[in-house]
């Protein structure tokens, strides 16, 4: 496995330094995402990733600097051809955000996504009262 640090700027990029994305690459040739912030697309091209060998993509939370980049990349993704679902997992809401950026947008791209609700994340997030997750630091 190696792990591709796309970007690690918190809240708003720098000029050296893009917001919260990491890929995981894998001997068998797939990939998973760590975040998407934006601008992770132009990151995946710089770093000569492939965004079609993108399985999985993984949110921590919903915050924008961990988000705003997945309408993108998914679009991205759909737009390359892929025909097999990405599976998405993060934290509640992150479905309906999906939802309504890509109905409104009208893109499209397989996608298949698990909220924290259904999904044991005890790594990564711990579900809070009110539906929302909290990641651990």
């Amino acid at each position: 496995m190696k792990i591709t640090f796309l970007g690690t700027s918190a809240g708003t990029p720098t000029r050296l330094r893009n917001v919260t994305a990491q890929a995981l690459s894998f001997d068998h040739g797939g990939l998973w995402l760590l975040d998407c912030g934006e601008g992770t697309q132009h990151q995946f091209m710089r770093t000569g990733l492939k965004s079609g060998r993108c399985e999985r993509i993984l949110i921590t939370h919903l915050h924008g600097d961990h988000v705003y980049g997945l309408p993108g990349m998914l679009s991205c993704i759909g737009i390359h051809g892929r025909t097999e679902p990405v599976e998405i997992c993060g934290p509640v809401g992150l479905r309906e955000f999906l939802d309504t950026v890509l109905r409104i947008s009208e893109a499209t791209c397989p996608t298949r996504c698990t909220s924290a609700k259904s999904l044991r994340m005890p790594r990564l997030c711990r579900p809070l009262p009110g539906g929302r997750s909290r990641l651990i630091h």
